[in-house]
């Protein structure tokens, strides 16, 4: 069940910054925060700042600090994105970066040293224990 959906997650690491898209669902005793990299209707990225890949280590810490609440897995969303996006949604082709996820383990303490594992959406799923939205 998602517990939260903030369309908007502003972090910031060293001096640089940047935002994304947060869910959060609680499935069987576990709390899995989805992060998604917001994609404007051209394809491009929607925060000018650090990507949610680059700003992962931040990421993990501004969520527990806006929920409250700890979380025992987090999940990299990539939507479909690149220059021909308008194009591959227009004509049914695909487009140029197809949607994507990863499961993201911090090897130490303090959310520091990422190290991500993709996983197919068919997962994603499970874990939270519901469909993952179909981002347009």
């Amino acid at each position: 069940m998602m517990i939260f959906d903030v369309p908007r997650l502003d972090f910031n690491r060293f001096t640089s910054v940047g935002w994304c898209e947060l869910r959060v669902y609680e499935n069987a005793d576990q709390i899995i925060a989805v992060v998604t990299e917001v994609i404007k209707p051209d394809g491009s990225y929607a925060s000018e700042g650090l990507s949610i890949t680059n700003g992962i280590e931040a990421i993990a810490p501004t969520i527990v600090d806006y929920t409250h609440r700890p979380f025992t897995q987090i999940i990299e969303h990539y939507p479909d994105r690149g220059y021909r996006l308008d194009l591959a949604r227009s004509s049914g082709r695909p487009p140029q970066f197809e949607e994507g996820f990863a499961l993201v383990a911090f090897q130490k303490s303090g959310f520091r040293h990422p190290v991500w594992k993709r996983i197919q959406r068919e997962e994603v799923e499970r874990l939270i224990g519901e469909p993952f939205p179909v981002l347009s």
